[in-house]
């Protein structure tokens, strides 16, 4: 996910924008992961916050690391209760390039998309590890100066949306939408922009599995082993991905 936008101010700030968003977002999270952020805090900022820590010119539509609660813990202030995963999503960018009408879809399906990510980890936030104030200086620098750039060399196109990741993602949009809550799939995961089929196509894939582990956390999910028609997919999108940059190396070297 990455399209080039730079704060003006023409763009409304923080308090203009959805007002309630952050609290409709949280709620939103915790009603489709809540085993798996039970007595954690969840901070969801917005880029017009955090601009002036992490830069006002932004690549990236959302993002979110492990130690991402302590690079901002200036901007979460009074907010603070303790450690606990955080996400950034651009409003800036979603207000320049879409139609007011599509805002709220469009901001919530990046929010699924980053709570994947953190569902992705081995835990959500590592409570036991602590990293110094020098470590948390240097890993805010290098995420403000990643996010300045639209470009960023990477093994694969799916490099950190894999097939685990895709499996989080979709359940988290099914289970959404039982909710009342409508994202996008295929700005969850997979899709054209990954070299990957699109994400309706792992819906299909999946058959009953989000319905019938609809009560499972995802800690739990995760060492399941996912439906064979998903893996079959899986398998063919990346072996057509490396068959493609064969075939490209090959034209070049001829």
């Amino acid at each position: 996910m990455s399209r080039v936008s730079e704060h003006n101010a023409s763009v409304a700030t923080v308090g203009d924008l959805w007002p309630d968003f952050a609290a409709r977002a949280t709620a939103l999270c915790r009603t489709v992961a809540g085993r798996d952020l039970t007595g954690l805090p969840l901070y969801i900022l917005l880029h017009s916050e955090v601009a002036d820590v992490m830069g006002r010119e932004n690549f990236s539509d959302g993002y979110t690391t492990p130690n991402l609660d302590l690079n901002l813990r200036s901007v979460i202030g009074d907010r603070w209760h303790g450690r606990g995963p955080c996400m950034v999503l651009n409003d800036v960018f979603i207000v320049d390039e879409y139609f007011p009408e599509d805002v709220d879809i469009v901001a919530m399906s990046i929010v699924l998309h980053e709570l994947a990510h953190i569902l992705d980890r081995p835990m959500p936030v590592d409570l036991q590890s602590l990293p110094s104030d020098d470590r948390i200086e240097f890993e805010t620098m290098v995420i403000a100066n990643a996010a300045r750039h639209e470009s960023r060399p990477l093994p694969t196109p799916y490099f950190g949306h894999e097939d685990q990741f895709i499996r989080i993602a979709l359940h988290l949009h099914y289970r959404a939408a039982l909710a009342g809550v409508e994202t996008i799939p295929n700005l969850l995961c997979a899709g054209r922009r990954y070299c990957l089929s699109h994400a309706h196509r792992y819906i299909e894939a999946f058959g009953d599995e989000p319905a019938d582990l609809l009560e499972i956390p995802f800690a739990e999910i995760s060492r399941s082993p996912p439906p064979e028609a998903f893996i079959a997919l899986w398998l063919n999108d990346v072996s057509r991905y490396l068959e493609c940059c064969s075939q490209t190396l090959n034209g070049v070297l001829s």
